[in-house]
């Protein structure tokens, strides 16, 4: 027996955790910072830490998410490759005599029942 699945909670999400802890922790630095000056050498350690570490956050997000954009394009131009695949197998099988010409009136599809009806071959027939 599966267990129940909790309702997903869409925003709260640990990276965004994580980075809403950083934003505050860089406003409360910066808030301290301005208070006293940044007078305390360890103040400007920790304030350039923090912001360090929020551009190499940021770094990464962006890589991340170039990098599932980059598989998700990839996976789409395979769906899209086999659904053109299905397309030409099933215009080519057709029994009526299918051509499509472009804008230009150049022919850009011919199948085989057009070659039997036009005698006149596909490759002769394209373009």
């Amino acid at each position: 027996m599966s267990q129940p699945q909790l309702p997903s909670r869409g925003w709260l999400k640990p990276w965004m955790v994580a980075a809403a802890l950083v934003v505050v922790a860089s406003i409360g630095v910066n808030l301290v910072a301005t208070t006293l000056g940044y007078s305390p050498p360890w103040l400007l350690g920790a304030n350039l830490v923090v912001a360090l570490f929020m551009l190499g956050a940021s770094i990464l997000a962006v890589a991340g998410l170039a990098s599932r954009t980059e598989e998700e394009a990839s996976r789409m131009q395979v769906a899209l490759d086999a659904s053109q695949a299905r397309l030409a197998a099933i215009v080519d099988s057709a029994m009526d005599a299918i051509v499509t010409v472009d804008e230009r009136q150049r022919v850009v599809l011919f199948n085989r029942a057009a070659e039997q009806v036009f005698r006149c071959r596909r490759e002769d027939a394209l373009g």
